[in-house]
């Protein structure tokens, strides 16, 4: 989508929030275009989104979107909040001609959640915690806390997006080799939003760039391998069980994109067999994990329901990438982050 220019380009532009801002955050908004008139109408579910969405809203600021577009005669964009949108896939919004932007880079906190898991895992802290909560000193189990020293070791990381660029950045001061598996490795700068000082935009971090259709070749060379990749027809079961043998021998396995871009039967058994040397689970599949699901006992694990994008400015962060793309609406131009319908994401 290139632009938005149409007949009327002095009227008002109609912007309906359904998530709670706080009176900064809107004023916020409202400073980019004396244009702008954002209304909220707190919603929480898809059929109060369905009424709320009246047909003067041309813009929808939403986190669902499990909603009926019945009235939305007006409605042009819908600005998500998340990097991931995959819970719009199938949905009206979805099937329709509606652009649809997302939050991508507005969540750095994850690759810090990445580069900590993995540091946790790489320093035995799961084995080292069960000692502590035993009150056990134990001099026989030194060998087992030998932890894998993250200097000089490689990190692949598939999808090289706002989140992946970042985890290279990370990573990289660690002292680790950076290797990318990517859908285009022709696409080197990053020409989404991001957070000033984060990330990579440049892709100059990489040693090597290998496009998804080798990422065999990544797996064999990498003692770390992260998932960050959005969750699509053709990323689901990624990392299948064929896949999860071909990692290197005790390698550590982060996901922080979704559960279902891994096989997590054959995951749970690298695990116990140790051809895994440990994994780091911010989402599953299913959400929310059941109690007894064998996740939980898996050794060498350090598993979170899916917390990563938390912070206290996050919503901030999101704000700023909306108050951009709301700009760059009044005038005419491109939008960053549009969501890529045929690549699902």
């Amino acid at each position: 989508m290139s632009n938005f220019k149409n007949g009327d380009e002095t009227g008002p532009i109609h912007v309906l929030s359904v998530r709670a801002l706080s009176s900064e955050q809107v004023e916020r908004l409202h400073a980019v275009s004396p244009r702008i008139r954002v209304e909220q109408r707190v919603c929480e579910n898809g059929e109060q989104i369905a009424a709320a969405l009246e047909p003067h809203f041309e813009v929808l600021y939403s986190a669902r979107g499990d909603f009926q577009l019945t009235n939305a005669g007006s409605l042009r964009w819908l600005q998500t909040e998340s990097a991931g949108v995959d819970h719009l896939h199938g949905t009206d919004i979805w099937k329709s001609g509606i652009a649809v932007t997302s939050a991508n880079g507005a969540h750095p906190q994850v690759a810090e959640y990445a580069i900590a898991g993995l540091l946790a895992c790489a320093h035995r802290f799961p084995a080292t915690f069960d000692l502590q909560r035993a009150g056990v000193w134990s001099d026989s189990d030194r060998r087992r806390m030998m932890p894998m020293v993250l200097r000089g070791r490689t990190i692949g990381i598939v999808g090289y997006g706002a989140i992946g660029r970042e985890t290279a950045r990370l990573a990289s001061a660690v002292g680790m080799r950076v290797c990318v598996a990517v859908r285009d490795v022709t696409r080197r700068r990053f020409d989404g939003w991001q957070l000033s000082g984060t990330g990579d935009a440049d892709g100059v971090l990489p040693e090597m760039w290998l496009p998804i259709t080798q990422l065999d070749e990544l797996l064999v060379t990498s003692d770390v391998v992260v998932l960050a990749v959005p969750l699509a027809s053709g990323t689901r079961r990624l990392l299948d069980a064929e896949r999860i043998t071909r990692m290197r021998p005790g390698a550590v396995l982060v996901n922080i994109g979704r559960g279902a871009l891994v096989d997590q039967d054959a995951m749970i058994a690298a695990l116990e067999s140790g051809a895994l040397g440990g994994a780091v689970l911010d989402v599953t599949d299913p959400e929310p994990l059941p109690a007894g699901h064998a996740l939980w006992r898996a050794p060498n694990l350090i598993l979170t329901p899916h917390i990563s994008g938390m912070s206290p400015n996050m919503l901030d962060n999101v704000m700023s990438i909306f108050a951009e793309n709301l700009r760059r609406y009044a005038a005419g131009e491109a939008l960053l982050n549009v969501v890529q319908r045929e690549l699902g994401y």
